[in-house]
């Protein structure tokens, strides 16, 4: 399988795998029979007169002389004024124009998924910085890792894309997954379940290469991915009532 970082085409998917255009053939010479590739990019949908947007991971299988779309995810947690314009129809109304990348912005797609991409393999996709919040991968045990692909260029030659890639690793310990974590300009990575990256396997800001690796295993279900917040939701209750009695016991 291989993985193509968010923007890896800077037009829409649709334009650039349609059928004769020279980025689908050569996509399909890259490719062995058989093989996956999940691209990141924007995609069309809608009509021509009202066309919407997505930002989306996807999946892409070579077969003997062409290539098929497997399976499609679309981003669920937009970048705020980056993707979308919040309250857009107000200001819209008000003359304020949407400062988001396309139109009106992106659609939100659904809530995070599992994504088949092969017969036996199951991944859940995590655009951008959807890998920052804590439960939008849902424990689920047909998934074998999560893919995350980021464009983290914006950033620039900064600590960013280090600090993006460190609260990533969070989704891995708290999963018991590995992650495969792709980016244009760094930093791309292979994450293992407890979170640490495989020896060698990472491109720092700004190299180019390719990371050729093996998927590392799995790891045991995590209390977090049994429980979620519920624990901290029940602790922090049981606080409030406490504090509660104790003040009404002082004759509050």
């Amino acid at each position: 399988m291989v993985v193509w970082p968010e923007g890896a085409l800077p037009l829409s998917l649709n334009e650039y795998l349609a059928p004769g255009v020279w980025v689908r053939d050569a996509i399909i010479d890259a490719l062995q029979p058989g093989q996956l590739l999940l691209i990141g990019g924007y995609r069309q949908d809608g009509t021509l007169q009202d066309p919407v947007y997505f930002n989306s991971l996807v999946a892409l299988r070579r077969g003997a002389d062409d290539i098929e779309v497997v399976g499609i995810y679309d981003k669920h947690r937009l970048v705020p004024f980056g993707e979308f314009l919040p309250m857009d129809a107000l200001l819209t109304d008000l003359g304020v124009k949407s400062m988001a990348h396309l139109g009106d912005g992106f659609e939100t797609g659904p809530r995070p998924a599992p994504l088949q991409v092969a017969p036996d393999l199951i991944v859940q996709p995590l655009i951008c910085y959807e890998a920052l919040f804590p439960g939008l991968a849902k424990p689920d045990p047909r998934v074998r890792a999560l893919v995350n692909v980021s464009n983290d260029a914006w950033f620039g030659v900064t600590s960013g894309p280090l600090q993006h890639l460190n609260l990533a690793s969070y989704r891995a310990i708290e999963t018991g997954l590995p992650i495969i974590r792709a980016t244009p300009t760094g930093v791309s990575a292979l994450i293992d379940a407890r979170g640490k990256i495989v020896g060698g396997a990472q491109l720092n800001l700004g190299d180019a290469g390719v990371i050729d690796g093996v998927l590392p295993d799995m790891g045991t279900a995590t209390p977090f991915g049994r429980l979620g917040n519920t624990p901290f939701i029940l602790m922090i209750l049981i606080s409030a009532f406490a504090g509660v009695r104790l003040k009404v016991g002082k004759g509050f």
